[in-house]
């Protein structure tokens, strides 16, 4: 593996209507807490339901 200080622009697609959060703003302490890595979260429009498939 090779590393490379060239920084690399990447698209992210939200499957979702929401607004990016920081990922200390999210309500489960887990993720708030970046225990599981960084990164950021979605804030669900209001009535929103977000489920996992299954």
């Amino acid at each position: 593996m090779t590393s490379s200080t060239t920084p690399t622009a990447v698209e992210v697609v939200a499957p979702i209507a929401g607004t990016v959060i920081d990922i200390t703003d999210v309500p489960d302490p887990v993720f708030a807490k970046k225990s599981v890595g960084d990164g950021f979260g979605i804030s669900a429009p209001p009535g929103g339901t977000v489920v996992s498939p299954g």
